[in-house]
């Protein structure tokens, strides 16, 4: 009933699951950055959304400059 998958398969599964990592990341991480974090945190796996969370819920340093 199913195959096993091909090494094209493979090839395009994991070309799809990179670039759409990449399209979600960077923005994130630009994001991060501008909010006064390190950008670097969006790139542990899962991360971004707990991280994600917390920047909504959270007094981002670059508002506390402000006042």
């Amino acid at each position: 009933m199913f195959r096993s998958i091909g090494l094209a398969e493979l090839i395009v599964l994991v070309c799809v699951i990179f670039g759409s990592s990449i399209i979600t990341v960077i923005p994130l991480c630009r994001i991060t950055e501008r909010a006064g974090f390190s950008g670097w945190l969006n790139l542990v796996p899962f991360g971004s959304l707990v991280w994600a969370y917390f920047m909504a819920f959270s007094k981002w340093p670059r508002d506390a400059s402000q006042n």
